[in-house]
């Protein structure tokens, strides 16, 4: 299957919107190095994806990674929002 030119133009502003929103993120919680802000960027991708692909409820991802409440509040937004760009 080929992507077009539009669906290729969607995909990198859907990309770039989840790159945006993972930096906003870093910074908002304060994260000082650029590994760090990969970390978490990476571990709402995977959250994104137990919630999305595996089913997996929002409360069930984010006791499987530990977070603490203020944080799952914060992460829930941020997570539902990737669902809804990657659909």
């Amino acid at each position: 299957m080929e992507i077009t030119e539009i669906e290729c133009k969607i995909l990198r502003i859907k990309a770039g919107a989840i790159l945006i929103l993972g930096m906003q993120l870093g910074s908002e919680l304060q994260l000082d190095t650029e590994e760090k802000r990969e970390d978490v960027l990476m571990q709402l991708v995977a959250m994104q994806r137990l919630v999305e692909k595996a089913e997996y409820s929002p409360d069930l991802a984010f006791e499987y990674f530990g977070y603490s409440e203020q944080k799952r509040q914060l992460y829930k937004k941020v997570v539902d929002y990737m669902i809804d760009v990657s659909k």
